[in-house]
């Protein structure tokens, strides 16, 4: 017999309106305009110095702006011919900034539920997150949107609404704990960044497919930032090389362990150069024996690949780095 309700899924549309926590839902930020990230979270060496407090999204004029969390407004306005509008959210006691808009009904005082709409773009959108006066990086924290499938009649009838996107939190920094005071000598997490701005943790959970090494998949062009900082010990602009267009950097801390980022589409970095963690150092590509654009990195330990899974753990929820040489060498996992 043949149903007249077969269907085929389609994507949901990610402008379908604002994703309402669940109580179901683990806490963590809504990304606040669909749009990639042009510019990842760059942590100044000083309070003056040069760097980005925050991440710059690449939106177009008239996107919608979204609410990371609930809160209260404590600014709407224009600072230096820009409009910024600042919530204070209620998750972690953290301030949000959120800037480059083209327009607001919102204003001082008013209450805000995430996904509640903050204003339009006028073009590249630049959230930042404070705790007090520090700035905090927000990307370990963001979720990711999810489009959800919906069915479609094949009888001719009419279509029904499909559901809502979903926020997925998996692999995100709770913001309650990211935001919690540090305890007595623990590091400040000037550390706690990742590479591929809007990729979750999870993703870099994930074991590589026959040695240990992480394979994230991104399109050609994605700013790439280092995990750790270091010194460039070499590069390599060959694509025809396993690796392709790629770096190695010697860690800060271990001169025995260095990180390799290969299939770049450009190197912005020389050999010689000293990074701090969270600099950039290029674009994701295809380069090299790839199969379709990503990052790979390893992380080798006098030579001897190990599994980069928990250290990258460690680097984005606690800002420190889990002492390298106790790695596993195989059954890489988070």
């Amino acid at each position: 017999m043949v149903v007249p309700w077969m269907s085929v899924v389609v994507a949901v549309s990610l402008s379908s309106g604002a994703v309402r926590p669940g109580q179901e839902t683990p806490a963590c930020l809504l990304p606040p305009v669909v749009a990639p990230v042009v510019d990842p979270y760059r942590e100044p060496a000083c309070r003056w110095c040069a760097g980005n407090r925050g991440v710059t999204y690449g939106a177009v004029r008239g996107a919608v702006v979204r609410a990371a969390a609930a809160g209260t407004v404590t600014f709407s306005g224009d600072v230096a011919g820009v409009r910024y509008v600042v919530v204070a959210h209620a998750a972690g006691g953290l301030r949000a900034t959120y800037g480059g808009l083209g327009s607001t009904r919102l204003g001082a005082g008013d209450r805000i539920a995430r996904g509640d709409v903050v204003g339009v773009a006028a073009g590249e959108v630049h959230f930042g997150l404070r705790r007090g006066e520090a700035y905090v990086d927000p990307t370990p924290m963001l979720g990711r949107v999810v489009a959800r499938p919906r069915l479609v009649p094949t009888d001719g009838t009419a279509r029904r609404p499909g559901p809502p996107p979903r926020l997925d939190c998996t692999g995100a920094v709770d913001p309650m704990a990211a935001a919690a005071p540090m305890g007595p000598g623990e590091p400040r997490s000037s550390a706690a960044v990742l590479p591929l701005a809007g990729v979750a943790l999870a993703d870099w959970l994930a074991p590589h497919h026959d040695y240990p090494a992480v394979d994230v998949m991104v399109p050609t062009g994605t700013p790439v930032a280092a995990w750790r900082g270091g010194t460039v010990r070499n590069v390599h602009d060959d694509r025809r090389r396993p690796c392709g267009i790629g770096l190695t950097v010697v860690d800060v801390s271990w001169p025995d362990v260095t990180w390799t980022y290969c299939h770049l589409s450009r190197r912005d970095v020389a050999a010689g150069d000293v990074l701090t963690a969270g600099q950039h150092v290029g674009r994701s590509g295809d380069t090299g024996r790839s199969g379709a654009p990503h990052l790979h990195l390893e992380v080798r330990v006098g030579g001897r690949r190990v599994c980069p899974q928990p250290a990258l753990r460690s680097i984005a929820t606690r800002g420190a780095m889990t002492d390298p040489h106790r790695l596993p060498a195989s059954g890489c996992s988070s």
